[in-house]
């Protein structure tokens, strides 16, 4: 059970970080990209949207209940 509870600590982690890029990258990458486009610079390839994931660890509480069994 200690060790399914690390992992889904790391997973919530990561998609911490995750998020924090996306927010980053949506404050400070893409509105330079948007003045190149109102600038008429196109690029080769479009600007992709990225989401943020909204999900996070299920903990397994099922197991936590008969452990004290």
């Amino acid at each position: 059970v200690e060790h399914m509870s690390r992992i889904g600590s790391s997973l919530d982690k990561s998609v911490d970080h995750y998020n924090k890029a996306v927010g980053s990258l949506e404050r400070q990458v893409f509105p330079t990209t948007r003045k190149f486009k109102d600038l008429g610079i196109e690029t080769r390839k479009p600007v992709p949207e990225i989401e943020p994931i909204e999900k996070s660890t299920r903990k397994p509480t099922s197991l936590l209940n008969t452990k004290n069994e």
